[in-house]
């Protein structure tokens, strides 16, 4: 994909995700999707358990770094 497709889809997801509205109706939505309302770090957190927690001997091996990060 070369870097003018990139800026436009980019764009695109932008406008998608774009919303507005007052504070009740953002507590009406964490209401709905608690997730919503999560901090980055436990977002980053329930990625990495969602791939899957192994645990051998009282040691925890994390899936989700099983694979080469890029990036």
């Amino acid at each position: 994909m070369d870097i003018l497709k990139k800026i436009e889809k980019y764009r695109e997801d932008e406008q998608r995700l774009k919303w507005e509205g007052t504070f009740v109706e953002y507590l009406d939505i964490v209401k709905e999707k608690p997730w919503v309302a999560q901090s980055a770090h436990s977002r980053v957190y329930n990625m990495i358990r969602d791939a899957g927690i192994e645990e051998v001997d009282g040691k925890r091996t994390y899936k989700f770094f099983d694979h080469q990060l890029y990036g």
